[in-house]
């Protein structure tokens, strides 16, 4: 199953929603810190931010912190149902993840940090998010004016040729 970490602001209304492996019990949910079993039955603890925290709502000493169904088909389907009642089509829980990990690169995290709250192995399973950034700054680059990209081309070259700041 899956676990909610963080709730923000757009692109979804009030549901910027970070899923995890395995939802968390009660009993470990301890100062603002949640465990959670990941894949491979790896266990690590993660921070849970404010809004996480007020979502959960008050602690309990048993149970499951989130709605927990036996069957994940249940569950992802009840997902969609909600996404589908928000206006949203096509939208799929690893999305989510997806989406989270790459607005944690950009907002500054470290992507050593962002490797641990997605629980990879490897630093190269992570790296695939920069891959991500890189593409969105490509686009957002075309949007410079065709003036300000000649001046911007003039600079660059002006630092090519020594004249820049060392």
């Amino acid at each position: 199953m899956s676990s909610l970490t963080t709730i923000g602001a757009p692109p979804l209304p009030t549901l910027r929603i970070f899923f995890l492996s395995n939802t968390p019990t009660w009993p470990k949910v301890h100062d603002a810190m949640a465990d959670i079993i990941g894949k491979d039955d790896k266990e690590r603890t993660i921070p849970l931010l404010p809004a996480a925290i007020r979502a959960m709502g008050l602690p309990q000493d048993l149970g499951y912190v989130f709605w927990h169904p036996n069957d994940l088909d249940k569950y992802t389907k009840e997902f969609k149902k909600n996404a589908r009642a928000c206006g949203i089509e096509d939208l799929h829980l690893h999305n989510l993840r997806h989406t989270a990990a790459t607005d944690m690169l950009a907002s500054g995290m470290g992507i050593e940090y962002v490797q641990e709250v997605l629980g990879h192995a490897d630093i190269s399973t992570t790296q695939i998010y920069t891959k991500i950034l890189q593409k969105n700054l490509r686009r957002e680059m075309q949007k410079i004016r065709p003036t300000t990209q000649l001046k911007l081309v003039v600079f660059l070259r002006y630092l090519d040729i020594g004249h820049g700041v060392s």
